[in-house]
């Protein structure tokens, strides 16, 4: 079996990595206005924009099988994974509190962009979840089921919100349910 290694190894180094790729990204994306040159400053903003968001999506591609291979814990790996998506989140609520009240900021975070980038997160952790174990049972390890429950599912509950998000209807059906949402609660 796996090696707990101490916390800030098997849950820190990851998540700080991806963390800092984030705020370097973020920084560079949101201040190429400064760069004088047209096509340098276009570089840099598509670049960034790239890194950013897989930096915010795709952290867990990074964070989940480095902390599982150092020995974290299912619920460590799994709240390794959602650092930076959760520190996304909570700067765009600061950023929309300025011009929405509290309520209405915590409405609109359940907006399609949050809960797909949140479900997704969940889907990579399960996906991760059944690749590392593989890679374990083929190191050895013959008392380890490759596929359980929880990660199809949450694999499912990813397929499942693509669909309604932006295949049902082309999304028109999820955003007029969200805005009825609003108006219903707001106005």
């Amino acid at each position: 079996m796996l090696t707990k290694h101490p916390f800030v190894k098997r849950t820190g180094v990851p998540v700080i990595i991806v963390f800092l790729c984030w705020v370097l990204f973020h920084q560079i994306h949101f201040t190429d206005w400064d760069i004088q040159n047209d096509s340098l400053r276009l570089a840099a903003a598509n670049i960034s924009a790239i890194l950013l968001f897989l930096s915010i999506g795709f952290g867990p591609s990074f964070v989940y099988p480095y902390s599982y291979r150092w020995g974290a814990g299912l619920w460590e790996r799994v709240a390794a994974s959602f650092v930076t998506p959760a520190c996304w989140t909570l700067k765009e609520a600061y950023r929309v509190s300025e011009f929405f009240t509290i309520p209405e900021v915590l409405y609109y975070l359940l907006n399609s962009l949050f809960l797909l980038c949140y479900v997704c997160l969940l889907g990579q952790c399960g996906l991760w979840e059944m690749i590392c174990r593989r890679r374990l049972k083929k190191k050895g390890a013959i008392d380890i089921k490759v596929i359980t429950a929880i990660p199809v599912l949450s694999i499912l509950l990813l397929f499942m919100a693509i669909y309604v998000i932006f295949f049902w209807g082309l999304g028109v059906h999820f955003f007029v349910i969200y805005i009825s949402g609003y108006k219903a609660l707001f106005h």
